[in-house]
């Protein structure tokens, strides 16, 4: 009888002993996980920002090279007036003079908008926007062709961007303009587990002009879901 009752006693002392500290335990794994959580959140959101920053400053610094190269390319170079412009020889001269990463150079008369000289065929990459700003260099980005029409698509998802100058002739008139067009940059697959994360780059007014689905390139942030979560960051 007196074993009977140890025996409960003790059952009973370890009833309640499970029931104090698997609570406790329970409440502490959670808290564990949840600083465990908000660690690599934080260390996600930082290296995504120092990846960010990063990419841009490779962006920016490649537009100022592509803006150096052509400001000095248009200032040096003079059209003849007085003869026919020989194409092959004028392409041939550019080309020495800009960077071989350079994909279309073309030359184009502003006074009709026919094209004088083109790396890349009779398909017109860029056109001289007047006024042009305080460095000389109109820049503008390409997009992709929309569904159901026509146009070359980008397969490797680059950002791609053109820009243009006015090149004088040799009575120092400017009435050409030379465009350039060029790669900036190119989405990469990255590793499983990576936290680079993939390059999307939205102009200020909210146009998508990089993204890992080429079908939004060229689109507005507001169309897609989450459009203010992107905005807040």
């Amino acid at each position: 009888m007196t074993n009977s009752r140890q025996s409960s006693f003790r059952r009973i002392l370890v009833t309640r002993i499970l029931l104090l500290f698997v609570p406790v335990l329970l409440v502490g794994e959670i808290v564990a996980l949840n600083k465990a959580r908000t660690s690599i959140l934080r260390t996600a959101r930082q290296n995504l920002t120092e990846s960010a920053i990063s990419k841009g400053e490779r962006i920016g610094d490649a537009i100022a090279i592509l803006k150096a190269n052509l400001l000095s390319v248009s200032k040096t170079t003079v059209i003849p007036s007085d003869s026919p412009i020989q194409e092959q020889e004028i392409l041939t001269q550019l080309r020495q003079q800009l960077p071989a990463s350079i994909e279309c150079i073309q030359l184009t008369n502003l006074l009709n908008q026919k094209i004088i000289a083109s790396s890349c065929g009779d398909r017109q990459i860029g056109e001289l926007r007047l006024p042009l700003p305080s460095d000389g260099i109109d820049v503008k980005a390409i997009f992709p062709p929309k569904a159901g029409t026509t146009g070359k698509r980008n397969a490797q998802n680059q950002l791609q961007i053109v820009l243009s100058a006015p090149v004088s002739d040799s009575r120092k008139n400017s009435i050409y303009s030379l465009s350039i067009q060029s790669a900036l940059y190119q989405q990469t697959r990255n590793p499983p587990g990576s936290l680079t994360g993939a390059m999307v780059v939205i102009a200020e007014d909210g146009t998508i002009l990089a993204h890992p689905f080429t079908d939004w390139v060229g689109t507005n942030i507001n169309q897609h879901p989450h459009a203010s979560q992107i905005k807040s960051i």
